[in-house]
């Protein structure tokens, strides 16, 4: 199966040491930068972080309106800020060690990756089924796609009442990944072409003429953890866990083997019970799977709240000690394993590390 697999986004929530991140101190580094004239809910200041050769490099949101310390309620640590990878900078297959380069001799502290997406480009699934031909099967009933219910579609009705569908996306608001199909073709023709994925694609030994579709799991923080069926050991992901092409590979089939699972439909016998349908070769043969117990359509609001308010400490907490830290992951290890302990949960550690 000829396919190229990719990171298409990647942005990390970082915090900057002494103030070093302004828009001044990269241009007198020598980099060119663009300021906007806006900001963000979360940030006052927004700016591009291009190289001297004019290639862009890194979109990045700093000088939190709310500071831990600096009035009361404060969420963010002093010099919290985000960093997205530029889209072109992530088709090079170096754009990870540059990341993690960038980070070291600007003087940021990785945090945790906010968001990330993995992508799949194809003409056709291992066992020769176009894309097309699956997305329409889907809609006739031909093919049942797993584990996400909730789904939108976008196409054309043409004039002879023929359905034809470009892309459909899976998954609600809460949901910690979400996975879409679409036309890639189509899309670089029509909206904006990018010739650095055309060259990917000639490089694989893709057909010009015929139509290459996308697959893409748009991976949100809460999604970002993968579980040991066998140990039961959490582990999220790192960057370094995409500085390589098979390791962006491995990790987009890790998600996908739950996300982008498909199966041959039979009358009268339920999706889950129906034969897997084959899309991709070479599944991984570990253990990690997607740990799916939040953010998940079916998981209670109140509990994705509560580990949420905690995940957010722990990810903001600079200045916590390691037993304060300590009882911070026990808390959301508990709620995670058993839902309906809540209620202690909020009685036992809200009061103290909530405000």
């Amino acid at each position: 199966m000829k396919a190229t697999y990719n990171v298409d986004w990647v942005e990390c929530y970082c915090v900057e040491q002494d103030f070093f991140g302004t828009p001044d101190y990269y241009r007198n580094l020598g980099y060119i930068v663009k300021e906007h004239d806006y900001g963000t809910r979360m940030y006052k200041q927004v700016f591009d972080v291009f190289a001297p050769n004019n290639r862009p490099l890194y979109h990045i949101t700093r000088d939190p309106y709310s500071v831990r310390g600096r009035e009361k309620g404060g969420i963010f640590p002093i010099g919290a800020c985000h960093i997205k990878v530029q889209n072109n900078l992530l088709y090079n297959d170096d754009w990870c060690v540059e990341l993690l380069a960038f980070l070291m001799d600007n003087h940021y502290e990785f945090k945790c990756i906010s968001r990330i997406d993995l992508c799949c480009d194809l003409q056709k699934f291992a066992d020769g089924t176009l894309p097309k031909t699956l997305v329409a099967g889907y809609f006739a009933g031909k093919y049942h796609k797993v584990n996400q219910p909730n789904f939108t579609a976008h196409g054309v009705d043409n004039e002879y009442g023929l359905k034809i569908y470009n892309s459909v996306s899976w998954g609600s608001k809460n949901s910690s990944v979400s996975s879409i199909i679409y036309n890639k073709s189509k899309e670089l023709k029509e909206v904006k072409d990018k010739p650095y994925i055309r060259d990917q694609w000639t490089h694989a030994g893709f057909d010009p003429k015929k139509t290459t579709w996308r697959i893409e799991l748009k991976i949100k923080s809460d999604g970002r953890r993968l579980l040991n069926k066998e140990s039961g050991e959490i582990q999220e992901l790192r960057l370094t866990d995409f500085d390589t092409k098979s390791k962006v590979k491995a990790q987009f089939l890790k998600y996908a083997q739950h996300y982008f699972k498909w199966k041959n439909a039979k009358n009268g016998v339920k999706k889950k019970n129906c034969n897997d349908k084959k899309l991709f070769d070479d599944l991984p043969l570990d253990n990690w799977a997607p740990y799916r117990s939040l953010g998940e359509d079916g998981a209670k609001r109140s509990d994705r709240i509560a580990v949420g308010y905690l995940q957010t400490f722990r990810e903001r907490a600079v200045s916590f000690s390691n037993e304060e830290q300590e009882a911070i992951n026990k808390a959301i290890s508990i709620i995670l394993q058993h839902k309906r302990l809540v209620k202690w949960f909020r009685k036992k550690y809200t009061g103290y590390y909530v405000e």
